[in-house]
């Protein structure tokens, strides 16, 4: 059999490696340590955030328990980034998504540069968790993801508190309807622990993907993120990772697969959990060579129902998904269902089906089964059409509007279109086109709070629709179209509309067209100026000249 630690064992034997023992060795490790599998527990905890304050105790649990397996842990940290900060300020946005590469990439440069055998790594915010499991399976060592929890929700007069009513009460104060004494009382008492957001939004929904997919043990990320249990299963990750290693269990690479993609997928659309999601799963899905994309998804979204009552699709927590036995009653659910692969390997090399076979069954009210679902479908529809080659993505639930056909209203960019918007530079029946905030045109493809904050006090959510290369955030109401795909900085179509253009959004067809003839966009194309790349510097500019298109997952390196 292969030596497990042969990884770090070429960087440490024999006599031209006596620096590298000498290294070790001031860090305060002995000969025994030095001769043991070298595991590296990696981990984005730091103060910028509340979602990553609960990582620091976990990750040190880890480490106990990697030691206790017989391996020597090795600990360090990355970056992470609040995307409630960035989205407040001018150039914020643009940071968010990049921050998910930078993050894989400092993981695969520590766990490459320092040759571990294997590692555990721990997220928490929206981009730490497709960060965390693209570096595993780029990586492809024995590796378990541990994910650091939800908050606690809130309360508030004696009721709990639907975290997304402060967006709603923030634009009620706006508009003159509650005072900001109130809108602050709320907010105190919103959230009241560390740990991510308590409903399903990004970091919990790609939590569930890790789960179902195998990168993460069945029942862990539901747990709170301060709850004590979450230092018993963060040291039995550290166990698990080091047996993954010993015993040649599953690696990174033999969880993604087409088949797990579609599950995570599933899972996405069962709990209408965040799109976001969506743009992330093809990212993970490159570093394994596997090509997943939009289009992949379209019949898994229109076929699969929604059977979680979640917030913010629901009154429920994420704390009440674990009481009742956390996520594997989802899974189990679907896979009743027929909707899931069964087969696929999960975290402790056990099929799906067989790590799922005593799962406790739904209760009805947090979780239903496929037969008696909370709606029909997932409220998530892939669309393509001439204005979306390659697809891009509209929520169609709780709207009451499926098809909408009006006049094209263009902003060059989300500064535009807030100017725009707040100055009431648009009229009932039009299609509101924000384009240039791709990840590549952007860069990092921003979500704009601000821009549909008017268009709400107008009491006009449902009177337009929004199309962007860029993302809507959650709550924005309406017809909301996002990911378009090519952006409109890679010379999509969406470069090419004009205003007054008649454009029809049909969600129940999954189609996205602009109504000008073959020849006119032609011509258009002719006189498309070339892109310019931005020139601001920094982080921004490496990446606007290497990511890749919106249906892929705005990948910054090409497949393997």
């Amino acid at each position: 059999m292969t030596n497990p630690a042969e990884r770090s064992r070429s960087a440490l034997q024999g006599p031209m490696r006596v620096a590298n023992r000498m290294h070790l060795r001031a860090t305060g490790l002995d000969d025994e340590a030095i001769d043991k599998p070298f595991v590296g527990v990696v981990h984005t905890h730091s103060e910028v955030s509340p979602c990553v304050m609960s990582l620091a105790p976990q990750a040190a649990a880890a480490k106990v328990g990697v030691e206790v397996a017989g391996a020597t842990a090795r600990e360090c940290s990355t970056v992470s980034i609040s995307d409630v900060w960035t989205m407040v300020h001018e150039t914020g946005p643009q940071f968010s998504l990049i921050s998910r590469e930078v993050i894989a990439d400092s993981v695969e440069l520590v766990l490459q540069g320092q040759r571990y055998d294997a590692a555990v790594t721990l997220g928490a915010c929206d981009k730490t968790v497709p960060g965390m499991l693209m570096a595993l399976t780029r990586v492809n060592i024995p590796g378990v993801y541990v994910h650091g929890g939800a908050a606690l929700r809130g309360w508030s007069k004696g009721e709990p508190i639907n975290f997304y009513r402060v967006f709603g009460d923030m634009d009620r104060t706006l508009a003159g309807d509650m005072s900001e004494d109130e809108l602050e009382a709320l907010n105190r008492d919103a959230m009241v622990s560390v740990g991510t957001c308590p409903g399903l939004n990004t970091a919990s929904t790609g939590a569930a993907c890790a789960e179902v997919m195998g990168f993460s043990a069945l029942g862990t990320a539901s747990i709170p993120a301060v709850y004590s249990q979450r230092i018993a299963l963060a040291r039995k990750a550290g166990e698990h990772a080091v047996r993954l290693l010993m015993e040649g269990g599953p690696r990174p690479r033999d969880w993604v697969t087409r088949e797990s993609l579609e599950n995570a997928v599933t899972v996405v659309a069962a709990m209408r959990g965040s799109s976001n999601m969506l743009l992330h799963l093809p990212a993970i899905a490159n570093e394994a060579g596997v090509r997943f994309e939009l289009k992949d998804m379209i019949d898994i979204l229109r076929r699969t129902p929604r059977i979680t009552s979640l917030i913010p699709n629901g009154p429920h927590a994420l704390i009440d998904l674990d009481r009742i036995g956390g996520l594997p009653v989802v899974f189990k659910a679907l896979l009743d269902g027929g909707l899931l692969h069964p087969h696929t390997p999960t975290n402790d090399g056990r099929t799906l089906a067989e790590a799922l076979a005593d799962a406790p069954a739904p209760d009805g009210k947090i979780v239903r089964s496929c037969d008696d679902p909370f709606q029909p479908d997932s409220g998530l529809v892939v669309l393509q059409g001439n204005l979306a080659p390659d697809g891009c993505i509209v929520k169609t639930a709780d709207i009451p509007v499926l098809v909408f056909e009006g006049p094209a209203r263009v902003f060059d960019g989300d500064a535009a279109a807030r100017k725009g918007i707040a100055a009431g530079e648009f009229s009932a029946g039009e299609v509101i086109i924000v384009r240039g905030e791709g990840p590549r045109g952007s860069p990092g493809m921003r979500e704009m709070l601000d821009a549909p904050i008017p268009i709400r006090q107008r009491g006009m959510g449902r009177d337009v629709a929004l199309v962007t290369d860029g993302r809507w955030p959650a709550g924005t109401g309406g017809l909301c179209v996002a990911h378009v795909s090519p952006e409109a900085h890679a010379g999509g179509p969406l470069a090419l509309v004009e205003n007054g253009d008649i454009v029809r959004i049909d969600a129940q067809q999954g189609t996205i067209d602009f109504k000008v003839l073959d020849e006119e966009i032609a011509r258009r194309r002719a006189n498309l100026p070339p892109p310019q790349f931005w020139s601001g510097g920094g982080v921004g500019e490496k990446y606007a000249r290497v990511v890749g298109p919106t249906h892929l997952g705005a990948p910054t390196h090409s497949y393997r």
